[in-house]
């Protein structure tokens, strides 16, 4: 398609999609040209295809360059928070000082989640913490998979004060960009990472 809001859309998913897994915990695995747009154009079983569809095509666009030196960013951010690279599973071991756990999920209200929120109708807008209980910065992951825009707030906690460190919804290297003040707004389809500032 030439439709801009589309295409816009479709790299906002990708970077949605590179976001998600390079900072989940585990290993992550991208299919050799995932970071530069590489696209099988939806056949998903090329291996008895020598043509096109499944060959690595070396030259790039911008927008294939733009988005693999977003995806090095990612990894050069995840290499950066040990938080990212857990040997052991999260606990919910509460902390002491703060009340809160080592991971937990937050409503766009910035409460803690229950058993009700999970219960009830997917809402399609939800926040993860990944608190600090020893040394390096809390993450907080802000997501928003409806169709328009969604308000967030910070989490009630002990830390007030977050930095933007990655947004979906533009095409940027990865850095600071704002500070919290109190609630921020998500497109549709997009993604936010602050560290405790």
């Amino acid at each position: 398609t030439e439709d801009p809001e589309i295409n816009a859309l479709r790299l906002r998913q990708v970077r949605n999609f590179l976001t998600t897994l390079i900072c989940s915990q585990g290993v992550p695995f991208l299919l050799a040209g995932d970071e530069r747009l590489r696209t099988q154009l939806g056949n998903n079983n090329t291996y008895c295809q020598d043509n096109e569809l499944s060959w690595i095509s070396w030259e790039e666009s911008g927008e294939a360059k733009a988005m693999r030196e977003f995806t090095a960013s990612l990894f050069r951010f995840r290499q950066a928070h040990p938080k990212l690279r857990r040997t052991e599973f999260f606990t919910g071991e509460i902390g002491s000082e703060t009340g809160l756990p080592d991971v937990c999920w937050l409503r766009p209200d910035g409460k803690i989640k229950t058993a009700v929120d999970w219960n009830g109708k997917k809402p399609g807008a939800f926040a993860m913490l990944i608190h600090s209980l020893d040394a390096g910065k809390s993450l907080l992951f802000f997501f928003n998979a409806k169709s328009e825009a969604v308000t967030f707030h910070f989490p009630n906690a002990p830390i007030c004060k977050w930095s933007s460190v990655i947004n979906t919804e533009a095409p940027a290297v990865i850095g600071e960009s704002g500070k919290s003040e109190g609630s921020i707004e998500l497109c549709a389809h997009s993604l936010q990472v602050w560290e405790e500032a």
